[in-house]
């Protein structure tokens, strides 16, 4: 069964770093019963301050999509690779038996 979760309802998390409205389980907010649907694992809206970001860190098994709405993204991997993302922008990487990645925001306005 698909429970209707309105966008207000969302979890809301400020970590002055970041601004995250999460659909699903994550973190320290964990929910049972809304993990994920069906393979879709998590569907994020964050809000990512200037010059802040998450650091190198880990994923396996998933494919990584970024849709940027407004401001720009770096992206970086293990593999050496750097890509920005900017507004109206997608970037996917597929982690599949792992990959490592960054995401900075390195402008001067929130992305």
């Amino acid at each position: 069964m698909v429970t209707r979760i309105p966008a207000q309802e969302r979890h809301f998390v400020d970590l002055s770093w970041m601004q995250a409205y999460w659909l699903f389980s994550y973190g320290e907010w964990y929910v049972p019963d809304n993990v994920r649907l069906g393979k879709l694992r998590a569907f994020n809206d964050d809000l990512i301050q200037s010059r802040e970001g998450f650091g190198m860190h880990l994923h396996e098994e998933l494919e990584i999509v970024t849709i940027m709405l407004v401001g720009q993204l770096t992206i970086t991997d293990d593999a050496g690779e750097r890509t920005t993302v900017h507004a109206g922008e997608v970037h996917r990487i597929s982690a599949g038996t792992g990959t490592r990645h960054m995401e900075k925001n390195q402008e001067s306005d929130p992305a």
